[in-house]
Protein backbone atom coordinates (compact mmCIF):
# COMPACT_ATOMS: atom_id res chain seq x y z
CA UNK A 1 0.00 0.00 0.00
CA UNK A 2 1.26 3.17 -1.08
CA UNK A 3 1.63 6.45 1.30
CA UNK A 4 -1.21 8.23 0.49
CA UNK A 5 -3.39 5.47 0.56
CA UNK A 6 -2.42 4.49 4.28
CA UNK A 7 -2.58 8.21 5.21
CA UNK A 8 -6.19 7.84 3.38
CA UNK A 9 -6.74 5.31 5.64
CA UNK A 10 -6.00 7.06 8.41
CA UNK A 11 -8.06 10.63 7.83
CA UNK A 12 -10.84 8.44 6.84
CA UNK A 13 -10.66 6.14 10.31
CA UNK A 14 -10.57 9.50 12.20
CA UNK A 15 -13.36 11.39 10.68
CA UNK A 16 -15.61 8.33 11.33
CA UNK A 17 -14.29 7.73 14.64
CA UNK A 18 -15.56 11.61 15.39
CA UNK A 19 -19.21 10.39 14.88
CA UNK A 20 -18.47 7.42 17.77
CA UNK A 21 -19.93 7.93 21.53
CA UNK A 22 -17.07 8.85 23.58
CA UNK A 23 -16.69 5.20 25.07
CA UNK A 24 -15.96 3.53 21.05
CA UNK A 25 -13.91 6.34 20.67
CA UNK A 26 -11.72 5.69 23.16
CA UNK A 27 -11.31 1.72 21.62
CA UNK A 28 -10.54 2.88 18.42
CA UNK A 29 -8.15 5.18 19.45
CA UNK A 30 -5.80 2.02 20.60
CA UNK A 31 -5.59 1.44 16.85
CA UNK A 32 -4.34 5.07 16.37
CA UNK A 33 -2.46 6.20 19.18
CA UNK A 34 -0.90 4.58 22.19
CA UNK A 35 -3.21 6.37 24.50
CA UNK A 36 -5.48 4.18 27.01
CA UNK A 37 -9.26 5.43 28.56
CA UNK A 38 -8.91 6.50 31.84
CA UNK A 39 -9.64 3.42 33.81
CA UNK A 40 -12.48 3.30 37.01
CA UNK A 41 -11.58 2.87 40.85
CA UNK A 42 -10.62 -0.75 41.86
CA UNK A 43 -14.00 -2.53 43.36
CA UNK A 44 -13.68 -4.12 46.45
CA UNK A 45 -13.91 -7.72 46.59
CA UNK A 46 -17.37 -8.97 46.68
CA UNK A 47 -18.50 -9.83 50.05
CA UNK A 48 -16.00 -7.61 52.08
CA UNK A 49 -17.77 -4.47 51.94
CA UNK A 50 -15.82 -1.60 54.04
CA UNK A 51 -18.25 0.28 56.66
CA UNK A 52 -17.03 2.81 59.22
CA UNK A 53 -17.11 1.52 62.43
CA UNK A 54 -18.90 4.30 64.88
CA UNK A 55 -17.21 6.20 68.14
CA UNK A 56 -17.73 3.58 71.19
CA UNK A 57 -19.18 5.72 73.70
CA UNK A 58 -17.74 6.24 76.65
CA UNK A 59 -19.25 4.18 79.78
CA UNK A 60 -21.26 5.99 81.82
CA UNK A 61 -20.55 5.38 85.93
CA UNK A 62 -23.81 3.79 87.35
CA UNK A 63 -25.59 5.52 90.17
CA UNK A 64 -24.97 4.15 93.69
CA UNK A 65 -27.53 1.37 94.63
CA UNK A 66 -29.02 2.40 98.53
CA UNK A 67 -28.94 -1.00 100.29
CA UNK A 68 -31.55 -1.43 103.13
CA UNK A 69 -29.21 -2.26 106.75
CA UNK A 70 -30.92 -5.32 107.92
CA UNK A 71 -33.15 -4.80 111.25
CA UNK A 72 -33.11 -6.46 114.19
CA UNK A 73 -34.52 -6.24 117.56
CA UNK A 74 -30.85 -5.88 118.89
CA UNK A 75 -30.16 -2.84 116.04
CA UNK A 76 -33.37 -1.34 116.49
CA UNK A 77 -32.67 -1.63 120.92
CA UNK A 78 -29.24 -0.20 120.12
CA UNK A 79 -30.85 2.96 118.05
CA UNK A 80 -33.46 3.66 121.40
CA UNK A 81 -30.42 3.40 123.73
CA UNK A 82 -28.58 6.07 121.76
CA UNK A 83 -25.76 3.68 120.94
CA UNK A 84 -25.90 4.89 117.27
CA UNK A 85 -25.11 8.53 115.44
CA UNK A 86 -28.32 10.28 114.51
CA UNK A 87 -26.67 10.09 110.60
CA UNK A 88 -26.98 6.20 111.20
CA UNK A 89 -30.66 6.59 111.87
CA UNK A 90 -31.50 8.26 108.72
CA UNK A 91 -29.75 6.06 107.23
CA UNK A 92 -31.47 3.13 108.26
CA UNK A 93 -34.82 5.14 106.78
CA UNK A 94 -34.03 7.09 103.64
CA UNK A 95 -33.65 4.08 101.48
CA UNK A 96 -36.82 2.92 102.56
CA UNK A 97 -38.69 6.43 101.68
CA UNK A 98 -37.46 6.00 98.27
CA UNK A 99 -33.94 8.26 98.57
CA UNK A 100 -30.65 7.60 96.79
CA UNK A 101 -27.70 8.16 97.62
CA UNK A 102 -25.33 10.64 94.66
CA UNK A 103 -21.77 9.62 95.65
CA UNK A 104 -21.02 12.72 97.65
CA UNK A 105 -22.74 12.39 100.80
CA UNK A 106 -26.07 13.39 99.45
CA UNK A 107 -29.06 11.74 99.01
CA UNK A 108 -32.06 12.65 97.15
CA UNK A 109 -35.83 11.47 96.05
CA UNK A 110 -35.51 8.72 93.85
CA UNK A 111 -38.27 7.47 91.64
CA UNK A 112 -39.41 5.45 94.41
CA UNK A 113 -39.99 8.31 96.82
CA UNK A 114 -43.82 8.91 97.18
CA UNK A 115 -44.57 12.03 95.52
CA UNK A 116 -44.97 13.99 99.32
CA UNK A 117 -41.40 13.51 100.41
CA UNK A 118 -40.06 14.48 97.11
CA UNK A 119 -42.21 17.71 97.13
CA UNK A 120 -41.58 18.51 101.15
CA UNK A 121 -38.21 17.29 100.91
CA UNK A 122 -36.16 17.02 97.34
CA UNK A 123 -33.45 15.95 99.35
CA UNK A 124 -33.56 13.49 102.47
CA UNK A 125 -33.87 15.42 105.85
CA UNK A 126 -32.38 15.14 108.43
CA UNK A 127 -35.01 12.76 110.54
CA UNK A 128 -33.29 13.35 114.16
CA UNK A 129 -32.26 17.08 114.09
CA UNK A 130 -35.24 18.33 112.44
CA UNK A 131 -38.51 18.68 113.39
CA UNK A 132 -40.65 19.18 110.37
CA UNK A 133 -39.24 15.75 108.90
CA UNK A 134 -39.33 14.08 112.49
CA UNK A 135 -43.15 15.32 112.18
CA UNK A 136 -43.89 14.03 108.53
CA UNK A 137 -42.46 10.77 109.23
CA UNK A 138 -44.45 10.14 112.54
CA UNK A 139 -47.71 11.35 110.29
CA UNK A 140 -46.73 8.62 107.74
CA UNK A 141 -47.01 5.80 110.19
CA UNK A 142 -50.02 3.76 109.65
CA UNK A 143 -52.42 3.93 112.58
CA UNK A 144 -52.86 -0.20 112.35
CA UNK A 145 -49.13 0.16 113.45
CA UNK A 146 -48.54 2.84 116.01
CA UNK A 147 -48.31 0.46 119.08
CA UNK A 148 -45.55 -1.83 117.52
CA UNK A 149 -43.14 -0.21 119.47
CA UNK A 150 -44.47 -1.28 122.85
CA UNK A 151 -46.07 -4.25 121.04
CA UNK A 152 -42.83 -6.21 119.66
CA UNK A 153 -40.24 -4.29 121.66
CA UNK A 154 -41.81 -3.88 124.92
CA UNK A 155 -40.52 -0.04 124.55
CA UNK A 156 -42.89 2.21 127.62
CA UNK A 157 -41.66 5.05 126.60
CA UNK A 158 -38.30 6.94 127.82
CA UNK A 159 -38.46 8.35 131.68
CA UNK A 160 -38.97 12.79 132.46
CA UNK A 161 -34.62 12.54 133.02
CA UNK A 162 -34.26 11.00 129.26
CA UNK A 163 -36.98 13.34 126.96
CA UNK A 164 -34.97 14.96 125.06
CA UNK A 165 -35.56 15.67 120.99
CA UNK A 166 -33.16 13.31 120.09
CA UNK A 167 -34.38 10.35 121.95
CA UNK A 168 -38.14 10.74 121.09
CA UNK A 169 -37.36 11.59 117.60
CA UNK A 170 -35.69 8.42 117.59
CA UNK A 171 -38.28 6.35 119.06
CA UNK A 172 -40.58 7.81 116.43
CA UNK A 173 -37.70 6.53 114.00
CA UNK A 174 -37.92 2.98 115.09
CA UNK A 175 -41.74 2.58 115.05
CA UNK A 176 -41.61 3.66 111.97
CA UNK A 177 -39.77 1.16 111.06
CA UNK A 178 -41.57 -1.35 112.71
CA UNK A 179 -44.24 -0.02 110.18
CA UNK A 180 -42.84 -0.38 107.70
CA UNK A 181 -41.64 -4.25 107.88
CA UNK A 182 -45.10 -5.03 108.97
CA UNK A 183 -46.72 -3.03 106.16
CA UNK A 184 -44.39 -5.30 103.58
CA UNK A 185 -45.34 -8.67 105.79
CA UNK A 186 -41.94 -9.13 107.14
CA UNK A 187 -41.00 -10.08 111.10
CA UNK A 188 -38.65 -8.18 113.14
CA UNK A 189 -35.67 -11.31 113.80
CA UNK A 190 -34.12 -11.34 116.98
CA UNK A 191 -30.75 -10.46 116.00
CA UNK A 192 -28.50 -9.90 113.03
CA UNK A 193 -25.53 -6.85 111.95
CA UNK A 194 -24.88 -4.41 114.15
CA UNK A 195 -22.65 -1.44 113.23
CA UNK A 196 -20.13 -0.40 115.84
CA UNK A 197 -21.59 0.69 118.71
CA UNK A 198 -21.02 3.83 120.13
CA UNK A 199 -21.08 4.82 123.87
CA UNK A 200 -23.15 6.80 125.42
CA UNK A 201 -22.85 10.64 124.41
CA UNK A 202 -21.69 12.73 127.29
CA UNK A 203 -24.55 15.02 126.81
CA UNK A 204 -27.52 13.27 125.31
CA UNK A 205 -29.24 16.69 124.57
CA UNK A 206 -26.13 17.44 121.87
CA UNK A 207 -25.69 13.69 121.60
CA UNK A 208 -22.44 11.75 119.66
CA UNK A 209 -19.81 13.64 118.20
CA UNK A 210 -20.69 14.92 114.43
CA UNK A 211 -24.43 14.95 115.10
CA UNK A 212 -26.10 18.13 113.83
CA UNK A 213 -27.68 20.58 116.15
CA UNK A 214 -31.05 19.59 116.92
CA UNK A 215 -33.73 22.27 116.23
Amino acid sequence: MSAEGAGGDRLGAALALERLPLAAAAVFRTDLRTVQPASDPPLAPTGSVTMATPPVPAPVAAAPVADYFPLSRALLEAVLADRTSDRFVCELIWPRLGYEPDGSGTWSAGPATEASWRESFPIAPQLIAERPASVALTRSIPREHKQLLKQQLGFAGYTISELYPRRTRRATAVSWLLAHLAGRGESLPEGGPLPLLLELPADPVIGHPGDLVVG
